[in-house]
């Protein structure tokens, strides 16, 4: 029976004779479980698996049909699994899915047009022409006109270096290149207090972008450098994907910010090399004696119409509650994030390590915590929006089901299954206290599958990039289950081929086992000191 495991209840010694039979007899298939076991399937975790990470969900992005699929699927086996549905809306309505509130740029019909050499062409906004980084707000009655390439878009006449010197830019979309001049810059002086002023990600950006708004630009057309090039599609996936959405809540809050006036898109390198051949001096390959101009026999327009579009997504919630009358009162929250990148193009992004595994991990311990719930009470919840900025996690703990002083425990799973793990076993990032309860829980696998770290020590490698860090920044207590890195992280290879489904089946038993001994007895956060018994 490799493929099922049986573990004991820790509140009770016994085992019925008869379901052992009924289980030997039914190896593989669907029984009903008595209380007293609990059974985590391989077969159902893989099931899981196909079900959230294939091509059907399409990459899973926040907001589109293919997560709203693998949301429903989560929702509809918490329903089957006897579990409750944790959300309740203003109207006092149940159900399993708490809406996240997004923005949503829409550029159905933006379009760069060029002119090269009298022949004329209108390239579609997509990822395989151009992303939008900023749609800015586009002057009026902008004609179709000359480029003008100002290499690295720096104004310091007073320093040593004008990129603009001889140039008229009014009126006319700007090519910049990123980043700064080389040391050897055509044998011109690029002074260490200008090299060290743009090389300041906190001034760079916005220097050129004064240089540019005094000069009057009509817009801002920046190159792909190297890195962009050969890596188009994670370039897109940086810029395209967390550029398009946005937390409503946040775009709300910044609504008095003002506006940046300058439009600005990224260019494919084949549109870049289709405006820069012939030229007298040619930034892609690097032909030529480097200065800004206006290009010669090349003219564009560009269009950007944005429509901006309020749309829900969803973390899915589902609670069981807790056996003993005072500690129901606390909860422990158990989450993943469903979310992923989505789709560019052809090429479906299906984060199945990322973080598929932890999700479907969390669907079948959540099975079994509900045919034998703890003391505490146990909140499942699948975030969204984790890849755009913990949003999903951040709007649950704004915008909480419960009392945050009532949660006594997070337990986040994140990266969990690939067979290229960076730790062959199950590590843990937590508060030091639980330690011994985390090897305690992990007994049935041998010392060397199990690590444990501090979330003090981690706390620079954790900070804005998992889950965790929405309820640690809270002082909330937590633990986080995870194998390390993955050299596939964020590519099209994290496929469900890279997962180890022996490996995720003993680490949703180490889950389940983990749930049950934080769920029951010891006090878990010493700042729940309210009695509830008295409520």
């Amino acid at each position: 029976m490799k493929e099922k495991i049986i573990v004991q209840n820790y509140r009770r010694s016994s085992i019925i004779l008869t379901f052992i039979v009924w289980a030997l007899y039914f190896c593989g298939q669907d029984v009903t479980i008595a209380q007293e076991t609990v059974t985590i399937s391989i077969n159902d975790l893989r099931q899981h698996m196909d079900s959230i990470a294939s091509d059907a969900t399409e990459g899973r992005f926040t907001g589109s049909h293919g997560y709203r699929k693998a949301a429903q699927y989560a929702a509809d086996l918490f329903r089957e699994a006897g579990l409750n549905s944790g959300f309740t809306n203003e109207k006092c309505e149940k159900s399993w899915f708490q809406p996240v509130p997004f923005i949503r740029n829409n550029y159905s019909s933006a379009s760069i047009t060029m002119r090269k050499n009298g022949k004329k062409r209108t390239y579609a906004h997509s990822a395989g022409n151009f992303v939008i980084l900023n749609h800015g707000i586009q002057k009026k009655n902008v004609k179709m006109a000359s480029p003008a390439f100002v290499g690295y878009g720096i104004n310091e006449p007073d320093h040593g270096w004008d990129d603009y010197a001889g140039v008229n830019v009014k009126g006319r979309w700007v090519i910049l290149l990123n980043g700064i001049p080389p040391a050897d810059a055509n044998n011109q002086t690029f002074s260490d207090s200008l090299r060290e002023l743009y090389s300041d990600w906190k001034t760079h950006d916005s220097l050129k972008l004064a240089a540019l708004t005094r000069h009057e630009a009509a817009g801002l057309i920046v190159m792909p450098d190297k890195y962009a090039t050969e890596n188009w599609e994670r370039t897109v996936l940086s810029n395209y994907r967390y550029n398009y959405i946005h937390y409503a809540e946040d775009s709300i809050n910044k609504k008095t910010e003002s506006e940046p006036v300058l439009p600005v898109i990224l260019v494919h390198p084949e549109l870049a090399q289709i405006l820069f051949t012939g030229q007298n001096y040619n930034p892609v390959t690097s032909k030529g004696n480097y200065h800004p101009y206006v290009l010669e026999n090349a003219e564009i327009k560009v269009t950007i119409d944005c429509k901006k579009e309020f749309i829900d997504c969803y973390n899915v919630i589902a609670v069981v509650p807790g056996t003993d009358s005072v500690l129901r009162n606390e909860y422990i929250t158990v989450g993943a994030h469903l979310d992923h990148l989505g789709k560019i193009g052809n090429h479906i992004y299906n984060g199945a390590n990322d973080d598929a595994s932890g999700s479907v991990i969390i669907l079948e311990a959540a099975k079994s915590i509900a045919l034998n719930p703890p003391e505490r009470s146990v909140l499942f919840v699948l975030y969204t929006s984790e890849e755009q900025h913990l949003t999903g996690s951040r709007h649950f703990l704004k915008n909480p089901l419960v009392s945050i002083e009532q949660v006594s425990l997070n337990i986040n799973l994140e990266q969990i299954g690939s067979k290229n793990r960076d730790f062959p076993g199950i590590w843990a990032i937590g508060n030091p206290q639980f330690k011994e309860s985390f090897y305690k829980a992990g007994k049935s696998l041998t010392e060397t599958d199990l690590k444990f770290d501090t979330a003090e020590e981690y706390k620079d490698v954790l900070r804005g990039n998992v889950d965790l860090w929405s309820y640690y920044e809270k002082n909330i207590p937590v633990i986080m289950l995870s194998s390390g890195g993955f050299p596939e992280h964020h590519t099209l290879q994290d496929k469900i081929n890279l997962i180890d489904f022996e490996h995720l089946h003993k680490a949703a038993v180490l889950l389940y086992s983990l749930i049950m001994e934080m769920g029951n007895g010891q006090q878990l956060n010493d700042n729940i000191k309210t009695n509830f018994a008295d409520k």
